[in-house]
């Protein structure tokens, strides 16, 4: 069994910032720029280089995101940080794609410290702990580098292990997957005719803002983290923070009951703009509202394409220069497709219930939208289970 010892960040990594970068005056191009948010693994689009600004060496380096949403991730290629992201770049020599995962995953437990907004990373970075495990002798003493590379206390991350041990992380939940989905009879991830027209036919598209579609319903009550105490399992309801991690859901709370938000609603972090559908009554934390789907009833497909849709409206802002009040989260646009008729226009409704020239959102489209989608999904993620299986069994027999 490895032994774990505390290792620093700031000893540990290289610590650079990113400074203020405006992403609607970048070039595109095909750079990653890493952006203070926790979907499509940080990246907020595509750049061309920008003069004066360090691109980073992935595979070595680590992005974090460090204020309100604290999420690290690896990346694929080499990139570019925005604001409020951090690089760490590891000490030593360069290591395999597995070792930055496992640095990833030691890195993002703390991420339960930052969970509001005005706790502040940045400062404190250099000094928090991660645990890992460490280099041994065959008597499992503890080696010493003298050199002192990683840590002031001499200890050696064991990369080795961390290697070998999200190897054997990822051949297990291979595994689990191959048995969940047998056992769960999902062989239906074959695309219709319907599907695939779906999938390919181009809709009309309208621009709507966030009002039009949401009523903001600011919680019944804001609850402080400090004064309850939070179960990790399904103990009392959920109770939504503005985490990227696990639907939003920091834990489970019992609490008063006149203070739970209805279900079948999107959370939405009002400092990080992370979204996510929440199914069932919930709590929350500090600066989250609440979107209320007007005049339909909002379902998990629904819901995710119109948060896709509304993230990207965010992604256009400029982090650290743009506050998310109520005024500008409802006046955020994105398009969405509307109903239209045999030929192509689109139907008015009367009542311009949505729209102020009277376009009705697509919800039908979206929900079929997102079900193909998930097929397709699944059909690749299959396709690459059958791949690794078949690669480990070839290694196997060599």
């Amino acid at each position: 069994m490895a032994i774990y010892k505390d290792f620093i960040i700031g000893e540990l990594f290289d610590i650079a910032t990113g400074r203020d970068l405006i992403i609607g005056n970048t070039i595109a191009g095909d750079i990653p720029l890493i952006s203070h948010q926790n979907s499509n693994n940080g990246i907020v689009k595509y750049i061309s280089p920008v003069p004066n600004r360090r691109i980073f060496d992935h595979r070595n380096t680590i992005a974090l995101a460090d204020r309100g949403l604290f999420y690290a991730t690896v990346q694929s290629r080499d990139f570019h940080i925005g604001t409020r992201v951090k690089a760490l770049t590891l000490k030593g020599d360069i290591q395999p794609r597995e070792v930055l995962i496992f640095l990833v995953a030691a890195i993002n437990k703390l991420q339960i410290q930052f969970t509001e907004y005005l706790v502040n990373a940045t400062d404190k970075l250099p000094t928090l702990r991660i645990k890992l495990p460490v280099c041994v002798d065959s008597n499992d003493i503890i080696i010493i580098d003298v050199s002192k590379t990683y840590s002031k206390d001499g200890f050696i991350p064991d990369f080795e292990y961390m290697q070998e041990r999200i190897a054997e992380l990822e051949q297990e939940r291979i595994a689990e997957l191959e048995q969940y989905l047998i056992a769960a009879g999902i062989n239906d991830y074959k695309l219709n005719d319907d599907e695939k027209k779906i999938l390919t036919t181009k809709k009309l598209l309208k621009s709507f803002t966030v009002a039009d579609l949401f009523d903001i319903v600011t919680p019944k009550k804001r609850i402080n983290a400090n004064t309850v105490k939070i179960f990790d399992y399904k103990k009392g309801n959920p109770y939504v923070v503005r985490t990227s991690q696990n639907n939003g859901i920091r834990g489970y709370i019992e609490y008063d009951q006149k203070y739970l938000n209805e279900g079948n609603t999107i959370s939405f972090g009002q400092d990080t703009a992370t979204m996510f559908y929440q199914e069932s009554p919930y709590f929350t934390g500090d600066k989250i509202k609440i979107f209320v789907l007007k005049h339909y009833e909002l379902n998990a497909e629904i819901a995710s394409y119109l948060i896709a849709c509304i993230h990207n409206a965010f992604m256009l802002f400029s982090w650290g220069q743009s506050k998310f009040e109520e005024s500008i989260i409802k006046s955020v646009t994105f398009n969405l497709p509307v109903l239209s008729d045999n030929n192509g226009i689109g139907i008015i409704d009367s009542e311009h219930k949505y729209h102020q020239d009277g376009y009705i959102p697509d919800f039908d489209y979206m929900e079929s939208y997102i079900r193909a989608m998930q097929k397709k999904v699944i059909a690749d993620v299959v396709k690459y289970k059958d791949e690794i299986i078949e690669k480990t069994k070839s290694v196997i027999s060599e």
